[in-house]
């Protein structure tokens, strides 16, 4: 005996197995079971039939989504900080929700403090560094030279020799030191100024002949 399949109801599921009835000419209905990909129909005639269904046609492309709304930019602001012993900065940050390209009071929500390192305590002093060399400018006064040698409650004229070979010598214009200036001395005779009567001769820086 023949059946007509009239209708048929299909359920896949993948993975697993339903099993679903179809209505015939006769009471007696046929076994459907699904399985991956078709089904499986068993009718009680010991007939069976594979359903496979087939690829339906690609749809059509669905219409552009709207577009959205632009994102907000961050910005940084850094001012002086007063939570710092040693002074520091404070790094603020935030979305610029008004588009001003300001960081607005409202828009502030994060910020960190960077603090400046103290001062430390000072170190012990390094080990003496090695002696530069020895100078050798011609100014330099290698001699100082008491004219007239250390005599009782009379002042020493006082002249200081350089490594050139020149004599300095204070000059004033009276024995009270007015007008007092520094000078080289020449050759030829001198006597002091300050009523010791120091006499002395200078010939090419060296002095001699002092006597009071």
């Amino acid at each position: 005996m023949r059946y007509s399949i009239i209708f048929l109801l299909v359920l896949l599921a993948c993975g697993r197995s339903r099993t679903v009835y179809v209505q015939t000419e006769e009471p007696k209905p046929c076994l459907v079971q699904a399985v991956e990909g078709g089904a499986n129909i068993i009718c009680p005639d010991s007939q069976a039939f594979i359903a496979n269904g087939e690829t339906g046609a690609t749809g059509n492309p669905g219409l552009d989504g709207a577009n959205g709304v632009d994102g907000y930019s961050t910005l940084v602001k850094v001012a002086n900080s007063a939570l710092c012993v040693a002074g520091g900065v404070e790094i603020i940050t935030g979305l610029d929700l008004d588009r001003n390209n300001e960081l607005d009071l409202s828009e502030q929500e994060y910020s960190s403090t960077i603090c400046n390192g103290e001062t430390g305590a000072t170190g012990s002093p390094g080990a003496p560094g090695i002696a530069g060399p020895a100078s050798t400018s011609p100014f330099d006064i290698v001699q100082i030279i008491d004219v007239c040698g250390d005599a009782p409650g009379i002042l020493d004229e006082i002249f200081l020799k350089l490594r050139n070979g020149n004599i300095v010598a204070s000059f004033s214009d009276n024995a009270n030191g007015q007008n007092t200036r520094f000078s080289l001395l020449s050759n030829g005779n001198f006597r002091t100024t300050d009523g010791s009567n120091c006499f002395f001769t200078v010939n090419n820086g060296i002095i001699t002949n002092e006597h009071y």
